[in-house]
């Protein structure tokens, strides 16, 4: 079976000596599959094990036979794998690996918007960095990227906003300014990246939407235009449009409401349909909106994934009233089996958050409803991809990874919750106590959806 991903790579354990490469994936343009290249010549995507032997690695043009142990791919590189899967789809054989970057050139300017996220300027796009999400290579640390006055390389996904969420950065030799996005048309030899303005002599016919990589050796940071050498027509999406399988990973965009079965949708600008038979898993279809980070994997025919499976990445929902506002972040309370309440800190930063209801106009007691990721370096807190306020309701929703268990008790974000009680189901299929622990301890990833309603934790619910 022919096989086509599209992701970023991951840190991963790796036994034996060599070089310690990723969990990658196969994401849109960004991340699809979670794998990992190891010093055996293999990468891992998926829980697929792809053989890399004479497979080639393109970088910036150049290809290359991969060698027994890649030096050039790294932790969080957004890599592009062609190749094919076996019979029973364990394992398969990768005939061509590519990586993409976005941007590369000098850092503008460097505003800390908290403490574990920085956002960078470099050729008039907004990179966002974030502590623990950020991979870098040996000579950069979250720390010391302030201080960075070469060129950079970035690797990562472009929001719905265009802003560009990095997932590998690397110190690169003074050379040739790159971007790569979407162009807005102003005539036949200037067009617009964002904020970028981009002219040259000899441009290729555009039209606004279009996706192109452009390079040239002068940039001016004070009026933001690059004057290109070179501009290149590049796909949106994925390179191919047929495959038996397909996956892409990174932000839904061209979505202008509810998304119903057989309606199509952008991924990092590959297109994507999902169907009556899709499994959901970390969220439903009504959760697919702009700004919304997926993975998506099915067959590719004609350009368009028709998805078997689609997974949102932030895999956080919490509902319930507001219990308290201050400074960027706001806190709600949850009844404890163990200690009677734990407070769980939601974080909102406008380089991150979207804003269905302004923050601004968020009051205690207050009912919202919150989509977001565990914030690295800070326990019981989270990192909100979005919020809104919603019609008060008598329950609440913690959805999240259990972090511990102690007897039959489990814990998300700090919050206990006896499993003994509670109705237990995996999607909504009812199950016993001893199939519940059974699967939490087979399956470390799986969420659990816990609803509090009348006073006691009612419902248990299992999600991939």
């Amino acid at each position: 079976m022919a096989a086509f991903l599209l992701g970023s790579l991951s840190a991963c354990d790796v036994g034996g000596g060599g070089t310690s490469l990723a969990d990658g994936g196969i994401g849109g343009t960004g991340v699809i599959a979670a794998g990992s290249v190891t010093a055996k010549g293999s990468i891992f995507v998926n829980g697929v094990e792809y053989s890399v032997a004479g497979a080639t690695f393109e970088r910036d043009g150049e290809i290359e036979v991969l060698s027994e142990v890649e030096q050039s791919t790294r932790v969080g590189m957004v890599l592009e794998v062609k190749g094919n899967l076996d019979e029973g789809g364990l394992t398969g054989q990768a005939s061509e690996i590519v990586f993409h970057d976005l941007v590369e050139g000098t850092i503008d300017s460097s505003t800390s918007e908290s403490a574990s996220i920085k956002v960078l300027t470099i050729l008039a796009q907004q990179v966002v960095v974030e502590d623990g999400l950020t991979k870098f290579d040996d000579t950069l640390t979250f720390a010391n990227i302030d201080s960075s006055n070469g060129f950079v390389e970035i690797s990562g996904f472009r929001r719905a906003d265009g802003q560009i969420e990095a997932t590998y950065v690397e110190v690169k030799p003074a050379g040739m300014f790159e971007v790569v996005g979407t162009v807005k048309v102003v005539n036949s030899s200037t067009f617009t990246i964002g904020n970028l303005t981009v002219t040259g002599s000899s441009m290729p016919a555009l039209q606004d939407g279009d996706t192109v990589k452009a390079e040239g050796t002068s940039y001016n940071s004070g009026s933001k235009t690059l004057n290109a050498t070179s501009v290149n027509l590049e796909a949106a999406g994925l390179s191919i449009d047929a495959a038996d399988y397909a996956e892409v990973e990174g932000f839904v965009s061209a979505v202008s409401g509810p998304i119903t079965a057989g309606e199509t949708f952008l991924v990092n600008g590959q297109t994507v349909q999902y169907s009556a038979a899709t499994k959901f898993s970390g969220g439903a279809a009504e959760d697919l909106l702009n700004g919304v980070k997926i993975e998506a994997e099915g067959s590719l025919v004609g350009g368009i994934i028709s998805a078997e499976k689609i997974e949102l990445k932030e895999n956080l929902k919490l509902e319930g009233p507001v219990s308290g506002v201050s400074g960027s972040s706001f806190t709600m309370t949850y009844p404890d089996d163990l200690s009677g309440t734990t407070t769980v800190e939601v974080r909102v930063d406008p380089a991150v958050t979207e804003e269905d209801t302004p923050f601004a106009d968020l009051l205690s007691g207050d009912y919202v409803r919150v989509e977001g990721r565990i914030l690295a370096g800070a326990v019981g807190s989270v990192l909100a991809t979005r919020f809104r306020e919603e019609t008060p309701d008598d329950r609440m929703i913690l959805q999240g990874p259990v972090e511990n268990t102690n007897g039959t008790i489990i814990n998300i974000l700090g919050v206990n919750i006896d499993a003994v009680g509670p109705d237990l189901s995996r999607e909504d299929v009812q199950i016993t106590l001893t199939e519940f622990f059974a699967e939490l301890q087979a399956n470390s990833s799986t969420l659990v959806k816990a609803r509090h309603r009348d006073n006691e934790w009612d419902q248990l619910d299992l999600e991939d």
